[in-house]
């Protein structure tokens, strides 16, 4: 990654707890798979994705362990497949570097196909 990129990498940029403690509606779409950046500070890979949150504005969210674990499990491990996948967002308190933290928790919403027939038998029908 360039020096000239590392901008949108920093602050505001980022998906927060509080941001998602604020949505009404707390879902986003995944728009764009970043993929793996590394990370000086925490020295490892980070997964990063852009959100559109359901208050429209844009993030980008470093995506935990518990959360990529969840999409794999629903949508597959090509993450490519991911984008425009609908994402229900939950605060939990969990241990971060030994420090009780409020962390975002995604967990995909699975969308009911629309045209599901249901066959209906009449009753007595022989």
């Amino acid at each position: 990654m360039s020096e000239q990129s590392m901008e949108q990498w920093a602050g505001a940029a980022f998906l927060k707890a509080a941001d998602v403690l604020e949505l009404l509606d707390k879902t986003g779409a995944i728009t764009e798979v970043k993929g793996f950046s590394y990370s000086e500070k925490f020295k490892k890979d980070n997964f990063v994705v852009v959100l559109e949150l359901s208050n429209q504005t844009t993030r980008l969210w470093t995506m935990n362990k518990m959360s990529a674990r969840n999409l794999m499990k629903e949508l597959g491990s090509d993450t490519s497949k991911w984008i425009g996948a609908t994402l229900e967002l939950h605060i939990e308190k969990m241990l971060v570097r030994g420090e009780s933290k409020n962390v975002i928790i995604a967990v995909p919403i699975l969308k009911k196909p629309e045209t599901m027939q249901v066959k209906q038998q009449g009753v007595g029908a022989a």
